[in-house]
């Protein structure tokens, strides 16, 4: 899911995310429990309206789990109902801190709770341990994704994507297929294939044969050094008569 931020609220926790409308919305379950009420559910049915409840995969203890979350208005229904103590400096909460930031910045830049930088690190240790990269290199690509100087500086906002980030730095390019013709290009680095990429419309050559017109080049490259400095090019005169040695001497020398 995009854009999940858990908002600590005194000791507890408000899982939110944000839409492609930068609409904020908040697990009704962290909302109720905060709120004292003892059956989300009904708290539901009883004073949200349905055009402002959607649901959202959520990662968890157990796994990602499809949950319930309500929007701002009905986040504010569920607390002018609410008759428990908490229900004002709640909403004061939500209404001075949460929703000004959003809409100054566009996110609320809350920085990873304790439980998300493990996982960072959990997932870290997972692409070096796949990659054979050092966990200093995997740390540096994942700052310089984020442009920040340590890991724990990741916004919460961000924290789904620098997941995703690692868990697809860590994939290998897939073979090709042995019985697909065509050429390719396979690339490996301490033993792992690092590029596949498929070179079909370039020309291959043996890499001895290469050798031989590398060599060539250079050769043929030699010569036409040696004919400019015979001719005096430098001194800006280009006359055959000023050759030392003529150019029949000199062809068999270098041209193969």
């Amino acid at each position: 899911m995009q854009n999940l931020s858990i908002f600590n609220y005194n000791q507890s926790s408000v899982r939110t995310f944000l839409d492609k409308n930068n609409e904020l919305w908040f697990l009704i379950n962290d909302v109720c429990a905060i709120l004292d009420y003892k059956n989300p559910h009904r708290a539901l049915n009883l004073h949200c309206k349905p055009k402002g409840i959607t649901k959202r995969y959520t990662p968890t203890k157990g796994g990602k789990q499809e949950m319930v979350y309500i929007n701002e208005p009905n986040l504010y229904r569920l607390i002018i109902k609410c008759q428990k103590p908490e229900a004002e400096p709640f909403e004061t909460w939500v209404m001075e801190e949460v929703l000004p930031s959003i809409r100054k910045t566009g996110s609320y830049s809350l920085t990873l709770t304790t439980e998300q930088q493990y996982q960072i690190k959990e997932a870290v240790h997972a692409n070096a341990a796949k990659t054979h990269r050092r966990f200093f290199a995997v740390y540096k690509s994942l700052y310089a994704k984020f442009n920040v100087p340590r890991y724990q500086d990741i916004l919460a906002k961000d924290f789904d994507d620098a997941m995703l980030f690692l868990e697809a730095s860590d994939k290998q390019p897939a073979l090709p297929n042995l019985d697909q013709n065509g050429r390719w290009l396979v690339i490996v680095k301490n033993n792992t294939v690092t590029h596949v990429e498929n070179i079909n419309g370039y020309n291959c050559i043996n890499a001895d044969v290469f050798k031989k017109l590398r060599m060539q080049t250079k050769q043929q490259a030699e010569y036409l050094l040696e004919l400019a400095k015979r001719m005096r090019v430098i001194d800006g005169e280009c006359s055959n008569s000023r050759l030392d040695v003529s150019i029949e001497e000199l062809h068999p020398k270098f041209i193969i």
